[in-house]
């Protein structure tokens, strides 16, 4: 099922019949969430590093005002702030703020030397998890695009994950953790983890085809993964 309302729940109820315990005897949802969180990490993780179309964002446009030299994170006292789930950048735009000019893409560096300042940024620089300038003469209004944290953490059965095709790889690779470390079973692990991971060929493919929307060669399957049941 495609859906962006699948709940920590439903996960877990399927993970509950992967261990043979449909009744959650000793498969719980208290038992099985932190599993379930270290899948969600792991999917995520890949997600990130394909560049799936669900963890890219472009940030709300940002204005720096003339002479001020950073954007910090959320919790920091001073502003302005990136957002609270950015994971990476992929660009920093700018442009004079009010106006409706094109954004110039500005250049990273991995340090910033000092220079005469200008109208424009020009530069910028990622420092002890602040975005750096030099700064600027003019207010400047930025444009920031950058890959997204997508579900940050279950706090229950009802949380929303909201990632459309997830179902199946979260609740093999939570089995998996489960049947590793709480029935401390490394074959019964070895066989979920094999299903996960066909289950995540299977999601990279869907996501990387549509982000491409061309016609790609997936890549093959195990037999007998192929032959089961999806979740």
């Amino acid at each position: 099922m495609s859906t962006t309302n699948l709940t920590s729940g439903e996960v877990m109820n399927r993970v509950a019949a992967l261990m043979n315990d449909t009744a959650m005897t000793q498969y719980n949802y208290v038992t099985m969430l932190p599993y379930l969180n270290m899948a969600i990490d792991d999917l995520q993780g890949a997600m990130q590093l394909h560049n799936i179309p669900a963890t890219e964002d472009t940030a709300t446009y940002i204005t720096l005002t003339a002479g001020l030299t950073q954007i910090t994170p959320a919790e920091d006292i001073l502003t302005p702030h990136y957002p609270s789930d950015l994971i990476s950048i992929r660009e920093i735009s700018e442009r004079t703020d009010g106006s409706t000019d094109t954004f110039v893409p500005l250049k990273k560096n991995d340090f910033l030397n000092p220079r005469e300042l200008t109208y424009a940024l020009r530069d910028w620089a990622w420092l002890n998890q602040r975005i750096k300038f030099i700064g600027a003469l003019s207010d400047r209004e930025i444009k920031l695009d950058y890959i997204r944290e997508v579900v940050t953490e279950a706090a229950d059965e009802t949380t929303v994950i909201g990632i459309i095709n997830s179902r199946s790889y979260l609740a093999f690779k939570t089995a998996e953790y489960c049947s590793r470390y709480i029935g401390e079973n490394p074959t019964r692990a070895d066989t979920l983890k094999e299903e996960a991971e066909g289950a995540l060929d299977e999601f990279l493919g869907i996501e990387t085809k549509a982000k491409q929307n061309q016609q790609t060669r997936r890549r093959p399957f195990r037999s007998a993964y192929k032959s089961r049941y999806r979740i």
